[in-house]
């Protein structure tokens, strides 16, 4: 009987380590993404898909209308755009 319960402890222990690892190191599918795909968006020029300036390179309007990306990131689900998102976030994690 004694066995039986340490083997479900140490499963339990198990079990609960490995939530905690998932929860509180950086393992968010966000950051995943970012760095899997990361890699392929180095060379090439991010356009926006949708709005006000549908076809233009982020990087540009970053130049032009910081206001404008403002906006965006205030207002628009940019989780919907992850290209544009991804572009955003490296210009903003840039400048700081």
């Amino acid at each position: 009987m004694r066995i039986l319960m340490i083997f479900f402890i140490k499963i339990f222990e198990y079990t609960l380590g490995t939530i905690v690892r998932s929860l509180f190191l950086n393992n968010s599918s966000k950051k995943r993404y970012y760095k899997h795909h990361s890699q392929n968006r180095n060379n090439s020029v991010i356009r926006f898909s949708f709005g006000k300036y549908k076809g233009e390179p982020v990087e540009k309007i970053w130049k032009s209308n910081k206001g404008y990306i403002d906006w965006l990131r205030e207002n628009i689900d940019l989780t919907k755009y992850p290209n544009e998102e991804f572009a955003i976030e490296n210009l903003v994690n840039s400048e700081v």
